[in-house]
């Protein structure tokens, strides 16, 4: 039943589009039901050699170089049906690693505390994008030949987030307008 209804959505979306993201709904059921399956059948907790861990990582990789057309949103598989099993291929191995860095106590208390926070952190996100010149940045970026200056500029731009949201942090007015619990 999944399969037909991700197929209507997937049709319909050619030459109709329906309010409230609906095809994309139908769409993502298919994902939730491959994920669901995932974890009915413990397929995350099963080991699995490191030759089949190569193979799933290549197939992202390639999908990702040779394809990447994949948008839920506007329900566009550019390549059909090689960017969904991309797609499948690179959520797997993403969980997979997430699964490998949870055992990490300094990531994982990272990961904590950008969950806890991360509608404070979306706030000063749209702030930072309102208020940086990103185009100009860009610019810059692409006339140094793609150096180290793009990576210094994403080292400022994540550096100015946590530095407002510590900010935020000290001042008890903006931990009660954005929610931060101490």
């Amino acid at each position: 039943m999944v399969l037909i209804l991700a197929y209507v959505g997937y049709k319909t979306s050619q030459f109709l589009w329906l309010p409230f993201s609906i095809q994309s709904a139908l769409v993502s059921l298919f994902f939730f039901a491959v994920g669901y399956e995932y974890r009915r059948n413990h397929l995350l907790e099963k080991k699995i050699s490191v030759w089949w861990i190569g193979v799933i990582f290549s197939v992202w990789v390639l999908a990702f170089l040779y394809g990447g057309q994949l948008n839920l949103v506007s329900c566009y598989f550019g390549n059909g049906l090689f960017d969904i099993i991309g797609a499948l291929c690179g959520s797997y191995i993403v969980l997979r690693f997430s699964m490998l860095l949870e055992k990490v106590t300094f990531v994982n208390h990272l990961m904590e505390f950008i969950g806890r926070n991360t509608l404070p952190i979306l706030c000063f996100h749209l702030i930072e994008l309102n208020t940086f010149p990103w185009g100009e940045i860009r610019e810059m970026y692409i006339q140094s030949g793609f150096g180290y200056f793009g990576l210094f500029a994403l080292t400022v731009k994540y550096a100015w987030v946590f530095l407002m949201l510590g900010v935020a942090y000290l001042i008890p007015a903006f931990r009660k307008i954005y929610g931060i619990n101490s």
